[in-house]
């Protein structure tokens, strides 16, 4: 009996905390987007495969989120403006930790003509990785950071698009 009730508290104050603070739950059929398109991606960094890397990662993202890609809803254009692979720690004079910083302007053009930009958007999370003995394993681990990097830019994206549109549709 104790423990239905122990269990009975923590469920009611767990949805206190989330009714609470501004969150709340919205179903796919309640999104005000079923679709985005995809314009013009430009990469005006030195790293190349980037713009190819974002495009994948923002199609895989909208799929796993079940927003279809067509050339209806709101445009998301975007500019990748900076990349870079920072030391983080040094160990005996050599570098042993790396980050990948990945910032983009991006411009979202909603179908009633509205605009909504947003300049210097990165990856929410630092995005680093230890440096192994080899070249060949810290470029390895790159390439998977930076896959990671671009995931978390492709949903901050998106929840940007999403909660626009939440927004104008209340």
């Amino acid at each position: 009996m104790r423990g239905i009730l122990y269990k009975a508290i923590i469920f009611l104050a767990f949805l206190l905390l989330i009714g609470g603070c501004g969150y709340h739950l919205v179903s796919i059929d309640a999104l005000p987007y079923k679709t985005v398109h995809l314009g013009k991606v430009e990469n005006r960094t030195f790293e190349p495969g980037l713009k190819r890397g974002f495009i994948e990662s923002f199609t895989e993202t909208c799929l796993e989120n079940g927003i279809d890609l067509s050339a209806e809803g709101p445009e998301v254009r975007v500019i990748l403006t900076d990349y870079d692979l920072v030391v983080r720690s040094l160990k005996n004079s050599l570098s042993s930790e790396y980050s990948v910083v990945i910032k983009a302007d991006v411009s979202i053009f909603y179908p009633d003509g509205n605009k909504h930009s947003i300049k210097g958007l990165s990856s929410e999370f630092d995005e680093s990785f230890i440096a192994g003995q080899s070249v060949e394993e810290i470029n390895t681990q790159r390439q998977r950071v930076l896959r990671d990097a671009l995931k978390d830019l492709s949903k901050r994206i998106l929840n940007e698009v999403l909660y626009n549109g939440i927004q104008k549709a209340q």
